[in-house]
């Protein structure tokens, strides 16, 4: 998990596995069956927004990064102010050195 500041405000940025078993699911399947997570919002297919105000006053977004990994980006911001970082954050996979398969 990586803490970010974005024009004075706060977000928590992680990346995960994809669960291989459940990888013929497309992301919004693989939140429902995987993470039990339904009450997602998708913005323009790209972004699954989950607002937890009722819970404990965040709001979340999750994306894929590749095949293999997504990303979840929450904040205590407003849904408008995630998708501002949302629409400038850039997240891809880095080779290690001396491994060009990674």
């Amino acid at each position: 998990m990586y803490h970010v500041t974005y024009k004075g405000k706060n977000y928590q940025v992680s990346s995960y596995f994809r669960d291989p078993a459940y990888s013929d699911l497309n992301m919004w399947d693989y939140l429902e069956k995987r993470l039990n997570i339904t009450r997602c919002k998708i913005d323009a297919e790209t972004f699954g927004i989950l607002d937890y105000s009722d819970v404990d006053n965040s709001v979340s977004a999750f994306f894929t990064i590749d095949e293999n990994h997504y990303c979840k980006v929450r904040t205590y911001e407003s849904e408008y102010d995630l998708m501002d970082l949302l629409n400038v954050l850039e997240c891809y996979k880095l080779s290690i050195a001396g491994n060009s398969n990674t």
